[in-house]
């Protein structure tokens, strides 16, 4: 704006609606002084992780050390799930923090991958929820996907990653 064009010239230059522009501006602009982007960036950034979901499983607390306990004990899944029902009465919480506690000791292995920066939420989705043929013989399971998974490389990478040495 300094430069003298409207609002909706800068906002035909950055390909953005003239509504996005003024909403911004309207948002992030401080009394008396000029709109500055940086500012606005990190308030933006700030404001999204407030608007975040609340962990449900968090590090610190009694149930984190539980699970995190019978993970390293090289419990099963069915195994610490049917001891946390008969400790915690608050099974669906349970099963969520359990599922958060997997993905975060997943985040691990996901470094310099697509997958590094993704939510948990976003992580289930285009990991666990994946159309696929299982077959398991005495000596190798096989995982047939479809050709048009985008991220079949990046998976497969990733399984060879887990499997231990």
């Amino acid at each position: 704006k300094r430069q003298g064009l409207s609002l909706r010239a800068i906002a035909s230059e950055l390909n953005r609606s003239p509504s996005t522009l003024s909403r911004e501006l309207q948002r992030r602009t401080v009394e008396g002084r000029p709109y500055d982007a940086e500012a606005a960036g990190l308030a933006a950034r700030s404001a999204r992780l407030l608007c975040r979901p609340r962990r449900k499983l968090v590090e610190g607390t009694d149930l984190h050390e539980v699970v995190v306990d019978m993970l390293r004990n090289k419990w099963s899944s069915q195994q610490i799930s049917g001891t946390l029902k008969t400790m915690f009465p608050q099974w669906r919480l349970i099963l969520s923090g359990f599922a958060y506690t997997l993905f975060e000791r997943l985040r691990v292995h996901l470094k310099n991958t697509p997958f590094e920066r993704m939510s948990a939420g976003t992580l289930r989705l285009k990991l666990i929820k994946v159309g696929a043929v299982i077959i398991r013989n005495t000596r190798r399971i096989r995982v047939l996907m479809s050709d048009r998974y985008p991220y079949q490389k990046d998976l497969s990478a990733l399984v060879q990653r887990l499997v231990p040495t």
